[in-house]
């Protein structure tokens, strides 16, 4: 009898010394599996198990009632312990730095901190803490992603045709760019995917559910405390045993010579201490701490993105994209208005922004065209300066239809005085009106709330006042310094337009006053400039009149008998007519009589007083009587004089 249990003796302790030899190298599978509350659970076993070899007041049968003295007869005992007791610090290591790992699942997570409570002796709360505190890391890391953009982007034109400099960070497009469109879609769905599956995490692992039920972390350390069998619904990774851990273990069959009580071994769980579970009010406020916090940073990244985004289409591609990832999300209700908020906020900073850099770049644009195309109006006659044919389509064209609608479109704009040149300057801020009416247009369309809209038009007003404030600016600025007749019939010609035909005051988004004012305020200054276009015309051709004009001698005025108007006078009255039709587009006859009465006016100051000069007078009175009654009382008496 005293061999057999002598015998059997040695089996047990072959059992437990076995264990402590297999237990590193599974340690470590585990740990690379990221089993980690699996490792936990096999490093207390193996923890009691050479508690049960080196103590033997806690042993029902002790070692050396069978002539046994582990620690003198078998090293190898300690020395493994000592290997073992190492792999606690890299399991709690490894298991707080996966829980930077989002898409790990609930079960998962909820493994991960279990692992802490019973390995770390931490608190649920502290748990809960720690879980938050790696996610935080994760958020961080995704948050500081950055677009690089390529060279395509860095050729990107502004609207107003010319290439932006070195140092123009904020560059605008009217092209839709896929590439910085998808990275930033991708880079604010995995920020999304980091928040949302964080609450989803900490909501399972921790929250009781609406039934009262015990949360997933209390209702798995209740069942490690209890004697019921596994759930068959539940996963054998969570609920663990003792029993189901040894399989496992390469030499499973060995270990079923250890003691029931080391087979049915069972981690300490006091479940009514307060480190055993999270109270549901602090639960809450953690949880909505992190959240605020995480949507903090998260919006400040956003912003950073959409910097990165050129045009309203490209940002609204974005936000729908990042709208509809968060609907469909798992979030309550109060968290997904408040990420809707956060991306309405952003995006209307943003495209307020974008804005305003087309405003910015179209009266600059303006402003240098303006004063280049009267640059070139001093060096060109005012025929060859207005009027330039388009370019005939040729069928050597590839899209010889979208061409010849060119062609027509150009032709059509002469036609009603629009020429070349003026479209190109006026390109710039009709060109800006209309592409800012197609985004709120594109806004719109998308069926967004209205009072989005209003913000965007209402933060938005005061820039187009501004635009239009400085166009005004502009064109008084240089209607003070031409003095070139060329150049005062072109800027007449932009003024007329901007007061009259342009879309750009109706499409910009000014105040009602504000386009009125524009009006009336750009007619003005058409008036202006057209009646210093008169008196330097009419000066011009009187004085070329009078050069003209051959002086007859007084002996043979007498003889003179003169027939009708002279030369001079049919020659000054075609260049005035030339002019006249060089600066008007048709219909102005006012224009035609102030401008014909003025003419009369200087050219009878100083008359020599011949017959050909009476005809000449006759002949203008009745050519001044064509376009109505003469208003100017000084003229008709000169008239009625002569």
């Amino acid at each position: 009898i005293n061999a057999d249990a002598h015998l059997h003796t040695l089996q047990l302790l072959s059992a437990h010394i076995k264990l402590l030899l297999d237990a590193p190298e599974h340690l470590w599978r585990l740990i690379e599996r990221k089993k980690y509350f699996q490792a936990a659970w096999l490093f207390l076993l193996a923890r009691v198990v050479h508690r049960a070899l080196v103590r033997e007041d806690e042993q029902d049968v002790t070692w050396s009632s069978q002539g046994i003295d582990v620690l003198d007869e078998f090293p190898l005992v300690q020395r493994q312990w000592d290997t073992v007791a190492q792999f606690r610090s890299q399991i709690i290591h490894k298991a707080t730095l996966s829980l930077r790992e989002y898409d790990s699942s609930a079960e998962d997570t909820c493994a991960t901190l279990l692992t802490l409570h019973l390995l770390d002796s931490r608190p649920l709360t502290e748990s809960l803490s720690v879980f938050l505190a790696q996610r935080s890391k994760t958020l961080h890391s995704s948050l500081a992603w950055k677009y690089v953009s390529d060279p395509a982007d860095l050729l990107t034109t502004k609207p107003n045709g010319h290439a932006p400099g070195p140092t123009q960070p904020n560059i605008i497009s009217l092209d839709f760019r896929r590439r910085p469109v998808k990275e930033i879609k991708e880079a604010t769905h995995t920020a999304l995917d980091v928040i949302s599956r964080t609450v989803k995490a900490a909501r399972t692992v921790f929250q009781e559910n609406d039934s009262c039920q015990p949360s997933l972390i209390r209702r798995v350390l209740e069942h490690i405390q209890s004697d019921s069998p596994v759930p068959q619904a539940h996963s054998t990774d969570l609920y663990l045993t003792t029993q189901s851990l040894l399989t496992t273990l390469p030499s499973s069959t060995h270990l079923l010579l250890l003691p029931p009580d080391l087979r049915s071994y069972k981690p300490y769980v006091d479940l009514v201490s307060s480190s055993s579970s999270v109270h549901p009010s602090q639960f809450a406020q953690k949880l909505d701490e992190w959240f605020q916090a995480s949507i903090s940073s998260f919006q400040k990244a956003v912003s950073r993105w959409f910097a990165d985004l050129h045009s309203v289409k490209e940002l609204w591609s974005v936000r729908a994209s990042a709208l509809r990832w968060t609907l469909a999300s798992e979030l309550e209700t109060n968290e997904i208005s408040q990420m809707t908020k956060i991306f309405d906020e952003s995006c209307r900073q943003r495209v307020v922004e974008i804005w305003r850099l087309r405003l910015a770049g179209s009266i600059d644009s303006f402003g240098q065209r303006l004063d280049s195309t009267l640059m070139e109006a001093k060096q060109t006659s005012p025929v060859g300066f207005l009027f330039h044919a388009p370019p005939v389509p040729s069928s050597s064209q590839s899209r010889l239809d979208t061409s010849f609608e060119k062609y027509t479109s150009s032709l059509h704009r002469q036609l009603v005085g629009r020429t070349a040149l003026l479209d190109d300057v006026l390109a710039a801020l009709e060109s800006c009106a209309r592409t800012i009416r197609q985004d709120l247009a594109h806004v719109m369309a998308g069926n967004e709330s209205p009072e989005l809209v209003e913000q965007l038009e209402k933060t938005y007003r005061p820039d187009a006042d501004a635009l239009c404030a400085n166009v005004i600016e502009k064109l008084e600025k240089t209607a003070n310094e031409v003095s070139n007749t060329e150049g005062l019939v072109f800027l007449s010609r932009v003024s007329d337009e901007l007061s009259t035909t342009s879309p750009f005051i109706s499409e910009i988004g000014c105040q009602t006053c504000v386009v009125q004012d524009f009006r009336k305020t750009a007619a003005a200054l058409h008036k202006r400039v057209v009646d210093r276009w008169r008196a330097n015309t009419v000066s011009s051709i009187v004085r070329e009149h009078r050069i003209a004009r051959r002086p007859i001698h007084p002996a043979l005025r007498a003889s003179l008998k003169p027939s009708g108007p002279s030369p001079q006078l049919v020659q000054s009255l075609l260049a005035l007519s030339i002019s006249i039709q060089e600066l008007q587009r048709g219909g102005q006859q006012r224009l035609v009589k102030a401008t014909l009465e003025d003419f009369i006016t200087e050219l009878t100051s100083d008359d020599e007083g011949s017959l050909q000069s009476l005809y000449d007078m006759a002949f203008l009175q009745k050519l001044v009587t064509l376009h109505g009654e003469v208003q100017d009382e000084l003229l008709e008496k000169r008239l009625r004089e002569k």
